[in-house]
């Protein structure tokens, strides 16, 4: 409450009790309670549209990420064989990429951010419901 002030909690709580005696009580107008809530459940609440935590644009990044990416392995030509191979020939070590554990952590971790992304999503869904 006041820190600028550096008091302690309590002294804190004595300051706030002298303010509500120095002022004393506020008398509020009969049925003041009756018109704040007509009022509010007079007000129309706009719905806010939920935002997925990660946005479009970065989806799209990454797909054109990984569509570059299968496409320089699919088009480079690969230096352990020869030159006269065919053009969409599979580099010869991406069969050991693929199977590697550093793959399957990456896969995995993947999923596992979707999924979490999903789920974040839908909670902020139904809570805004």
């Amino acid at each position: 409450m006041d820190a600028h002030r550096k008091l302690t909690d309590n002294e804190a709580d004595e300051a706030l009790r002298a303010l509500f005696a120095e002022h004393g009580t506020a008398h509020t107008p009969e049925g003041i309670d009756t018109r704040i809530m007509v009022r509010i459940m007079a007000t129309q609440v706009a719905r806010s549209e939920v935002v997925s935590l990660i946005p479009r644009s970065t989806w799209i990044g990454i797909g054109m990420g990984v569509l570059a990416l299968a496409l320089y392995i699919l088009l480079a030509p690969d230096p352990a064989t020869s030159t006269t191979d065919p053009l969409f020939a599979i580099p010869s070590g991406l069969l050991d990429l693929l199977g590697s554990k550093w793959t399957l952590m990456a896969v995995v971790s993947g999923g596992l951010l979707l999924l979490f992304n999903t789920y974040l999503t839908r909670m902020r869904t139904t809570q805004m419901a």
